[in-house]
């Protein structure tokens, strides 16, 4: 952990301390667990959910990170993922398609066949991260409507 000296005023680390250590050697306190009841509609919807994720964690997420980050090394910070950030993809294509339909069938078009017209990044994107690879034949044609739906409802706003 890097220092902190020179950030915090004596008093202030002081506070910080009583602050976090306050409960040192005190019993925890006991909380209720309720425990959900789901039914069986929702039970199979957690599980498709679950499944579609998958999916995207197995042919999106290596390259479309859901989170930012930057890698430091030799003191210089460089980007950690390979395409763009997956929450900007999305959004742009709601805005582009202006429907769930419509984003629906362009992502399952476009997964099997990238091509740069398509694209919804400019000359740029492409020469940075490179085109897509093509994912034809890696899943069928339900799983792609389901990958496309969690998409669709990852990132709601």
């Amino acid at each position: 952990m890097p220092s902190l000296k020179g950030v915090m005023t004596d008093s202030e680390s002081t506070k910080l301390a009583e602050y976090m250590y306050s409960d040192y050697g005190k019993e925890p306190q006991k909380v209720e667990e309720k425990k959900a009841v789901l039914s069986e509609e929702d039970k199979k919807s957690a599980q498709l959910v679950k499944a579609n994720e998958a999916l995207f964690n197995k042919y999106c997420s290596s390259c479309h990170t859901t989170v930012i980050g930057v890698n430091e090394s030799g003191g210089e910070l460089t980007n950690v993922y390979e395409a763009p950030y997956a929450k900007d993809v999305i959004h742009k294509l709601k805005a582009e398609t202006k429907t769930k339909e419509a984003f629906i069938t362009f992502v399952k078009e476009y997964i099997n066949e990238p091509n740069k017209r398509k694209s919804l990044y400019g000359k740029k994107a492409i020469k940075d991260f490179g085109l897509m690879p093509s994912l034809k034949g890696a899943m069928t044609d339900s799983e792609a409507t389901g990958l496309a739906e969690y998409l669709y409802n990852k990132y709601d706003k």
